[in-house]
């Protein structure tokens, strides 16, 4: 929620107060993809792909800035999806 509202130029501190209501996660990962090679997949796949790439990129970018301050933790998915499958059930198993 704060990364999209942030995109639409909503100020940080009134998200993080509205995120301060809502349930806490214990673990949030972001699959981190360069736009063209998420393009090709979702093409690859016969996906619709989202057509504001400014936004996705926007988007990307506040993930990546906010991945620290929040605990984030950050997966390269540029990679082969099984690599990154096996990364993410390595993260969620040293979570449990």
């Amino acid at each position: 929620m704060i990364v999209y509202g942030l995109a639409d130029d909503l100020p940080l501190e009134w998200l993080e107060m509205l995120d301060n209501c809502l349930i806490k996660e214990d673990l949030t990962i972001i699959l981190d993809i360069d736009e063209k090679v998420m393009r090709d997949r979702l093409e690859e796949e016969g996906d619709l792909f989202e057509s504001n790439i400014d936004k996705i990129k926007i988007v990307r970018r506040l993930y990546k800035e906010l991945a620290d301050r929040y605990g984030w933790i950050v997966i390269d998915a540029n990679r082969d999806k099984e690599e990154v499958n096996k990364d993410i059930i390595k993260i969620i198993m040293e979570h449990l």
